[in-house]
């Protein structure tokens, strides 16, 4: 849970006060609104980084995928949900719930199914 701190653009935001473990821990994820007049708005968040410090907290940048429906505002209440880009390593190191992988990250890919040996 936050709250919008500034808004820098229709697509970006800022944050102050989150403590988080990494960059790039809400990539892939999703904002929600808490608000009751923008409960349906949500967006998907394509980017996330530290852009600086203020007196005492980080300032942590959100930047979404499309503008959500409802515009940003600041004193917005948002509730960040984790993004997960589906890969192994995210599984295994971020989630630690590699039982639950249901991918296939030792497949070949289409250039194997595509190769043809060469004759000599």
């Amino acid at each position: 849970m936050a709250t919008i701190d500034t808004v820098l653009g229709p697509t970006s935001f800022s944050v102050a006060g989150l403590v988080l473990p990494a960059t790039d821990w809400f990539v892939f994820g999703r904002v929600e609104w808490l608000a009751l007049t923008k409960i349906d708005n949500h967006a998907r968040i394509n980017g996330h980084y530290v852009a600086g410090q203020s007196a005492e907290n980080l300032i942590e940048v959100f930047e979404l995928l499309l503008p959500p429906a409802v515009p940003l505002a600041v004193g917005d209440a948002i509730a960040l949900i984790v993004g997960c880009d589906k890969s192994l390593d995210h599984c295994a190191n971020r989630f630690s719930n590699i039982i639950n992988f249901r991918g296939c990250p030792f497949m070949p890919g289409n250039d194997a199914l595509l190769a043809t040996p060469i004759v000599e």
